[in-house]
């Protein structure tokens, strides 16, 4: 009896080995290559995104049943969707989905981790996610257009190359810092770190966070940056208003001082007659400075000037009627 039940106990124990595939099983049946393998998820040369992802997404369900949620667009319209919104509440982190077949681990990182029923239930409700294949070399080059264009902190170190197998599959999620700049998050790259589906699922949970946290920076940086502007345009606006006033109280000030000579010269200020204003009357006023409005600037330095000339002319009379050493009396015949 006692040897019936073990042997019942060994058959168990050895049915639970027999549903945990290993690694080299994986890559065994990529080597056989399923009908549902050998149709990439991206067609070669394919130059439209919208059929480029229809295509990606019906592989996915072929091979796997379930999968995310895929955007249906550009990666910058993407990129529009996650972050566009005004409640930082209703902002979800960009993920990006960089698949190659060459790879050994990425039939092994779909079936157990990215097309999980807990990860897709998952993203469904916190991340947008944003899907590529670069089983074909021919699709590289629009990949790494689609990542200038809606990033401008890309760089040539961020280009991605299909040759190199071996960082593939790629998932990073997207952020912004506190200078508005995008910044990338890996999650997966390539076969190196291998994680379980609590790690994974663990790590986009504690990564959600970290971006409402960084949008929020971001929001508060803003604010400040934008307050501070503010205040600078105010304090701007009262010094030149200070400025005016302190320049019309220095000059009434020091015209109160100037002599009777200068005041009288100011006050009978000789206008062309086309520009002296008429009274009720029809009659021009004499003195247009006196016209029921305040003198500008233009007319004060116009009253100066004349007083100087009139000084001048003046003197060279006097010198016509007094002779002096230098101009003596002209002696006529």
């Amino acid at each position: 009896m006692d040897a019936l039940v073990a042997k019942q106990d060994l058959q168990m124990l050895s049915s639970d080995k027999s549903s945990v595939t290993t690694d080299d099983e994986f890559y065994n049946e990529l080597l056989q290559a399923p009908l549902e393998f050998q149709d990439c998820l991206i067609p070669d040369q394919c130059s439209n995104e919208l059929k480029a992802h229809e295509h990606l997404t019906q592989c996915l369900h072929r091979r796997y049943g379930s999968y995310p949620a895929v955007y249906m667009g550009s990666l910058k319209d993407a990129v529009k969707e996650a972050f566009s919104p005004k409640e930082i509440t209703e902002r979800r982190p960009l993920m990006i989905f960089i698949n190659n077949d060459k790879s050994v681990y990425a039939n092994i990182f779909c079936k157990q981790l990215l097309c999980n029923e807990k990860t897709v239930e998952y993203l469904m409700s916190n991340y947008i996610l944003w899907a590529w294949d670069l089983t074909h070399e021919s699709n590289e080059k629009k990949l790494n257009d689609n990542c200038k264009n809606a990033f401008l902190s890309w760089s040539t170190e961020n280009q991605f190359q299909a040759s190199k197998i071996d960082e593939y599959p790629s998932l990073f999620a997207v952020y912004r810092e506190t200078d508005g700049n995008y910044a990338f998050h890996y999650f997966v790259k390539g076969p190196s770190e291998q994680a379980t589906l609590v790690d994974f699922l663990r790590s986009l949970s504690d990564f959600k966070e970290k971006f409402t946290n960084c949008e929020q920076e971001l929001h508060k940086t803003r604010e400040e940056a934008k307050q501070k502007e503010i205040a600078y345009l105010l304090l701007s606006r009262d010094n030149h208003h200070r400025f005016r006033h302190d320049q019309g109280h220095d000059f009434r000030r020091a015209f109160s001082m100037t002599p009777d000579a200068y005041m009288e010269a100011y006050l009978n200020v000789k206008y062309p007659r086309s520009a002296q204003p008429l009274n009720h009357d029809g009659q021009r006023i004499s003195n247009p400075l006196f016209a029921g409005r305040n003198p500008s600037a233009e007319e004060i330095m116009h009253a100066f000037e004349q007083f100087e000339r009139d000084s001048d002319d003046a003197d060279d009379e006097d010198d016509d009627r007094t002779p002096t050493v230098s101009h003596p009396k002209p002696k006529f015949p």
